[in-house]
């Protein structure tokens, strides 16, 4: 199954492969060795984790000093999310939302968070508390949307995607949580064509080109996927996506690795 892991502090889900310097038995071009890549993404990848380090206890200091503050909890939720902390991640936004029982952006953050966890039936019931008055929040619908298609409820989750979509049209976040819907449910030509939509726009970011580089992998289109993987990735890293997802489908695992793609919003 392809890994998820998300490589930014800012809120949206998706398939970003693993950046590790894994053993590569391909040779690359150019005139750096497959080895000096390796070192640099690993220089990559721990430069990213220190940030990430230090924006976690910036914002528990943050936390703990005035907990009641909504930017201060759904923040710290955010980043202890990021940093794999999922579970504390809900608690902390479990206690905001006792504290702020009617906030629309609280409430939407916990069942992000509870959906994170794999806690999809948990996460549906909190975010429909907030349904009458979310209907005019792209986030919110596009949330619901990850939620439903990890239920397995994708006409439904795809209906909220197109209707975050007419709030926020071209929002690159909703069209590649489309994309994964799409292939979801074998719509892989839809799914192509939603995430070059979504890759072009100057406002995505890794993780959803990372999606267009599976649904490009899923019809066997690896030199293709391979490309696009590069544009975020070093050589051997993109390459072992690739070989990640070949190896997806060749044990029959795609459904599997486009679910885990979880919310990109």
């Amino acid at each position: 199954m392809v890994r998820i892991r998300p490589f930014h502090l800012c809120a949206v889900s998706i398939l970003a492969v693993s950046l590790t310097a894994c053993k590569q038995d391909r040779l690359t071009t150019g005139s750096v060795s497959p080895q000096t890549q390796a070192s640099a993404a690993i220089s990559t990848e721990s430069a990213r984790t220190a940030a990430l380090q230090k924006s976690v206890a910036e914002w528990e200091t943050k936390y703990r000093r005035r907990p009641g503050r909504k930017r201060n909890a759904i923040s710290y939720a955010h980043v202890l999310r990021l940093s794999g902390q999922g579970e504390q991640a809900v608690e902390v936004l479990q206690s905001a939302s006792l504290q702020h029982p009617n906030d629309r952006e609280v409430t939407v953050a916990y069942g992000r968070a509870l959906a994170a966890t794999g806690r999809h039936r948990e996460a549906l019931a909190i975010l429909q508390r907030a349904e009458s008055a979310s209907q005019a929040d792209w986030r919110y619908l596009s949330a619901m949307g990850a939620v439903l298609d990890q239920l397995g409820r994708h006409a439904e989750a795809q209906d909220r995607y197109r209707r975050a979509l007419a709030l926020a049209p071209d929002e690159p976040r909703v069209l590649s949580n489309l994309g994964l819907s799409y292939a979801l449910t074998n719509q892989l030509d839809e799914a192509e064509r939603t995430l070059r939509r979504a890759a072009a726009n100057l406002r995505a970011d890794m993780r959803v080109r990372q999606n267009l580089v599976l649904v490009l992998g899923l019809q066997g289109k690896f030199e293709e996927a391979e490309r696009t993987a590069r544009k975020d990735l070093p050589p051997p890293a993109a390459a072992q996506s690739v070989a990640e997802i070949r190896g997806m489908m060749s044990e029959g695992n795609r459904w599997d690795a486009i679910r885990a793609g979880g919310e990109s919003g």
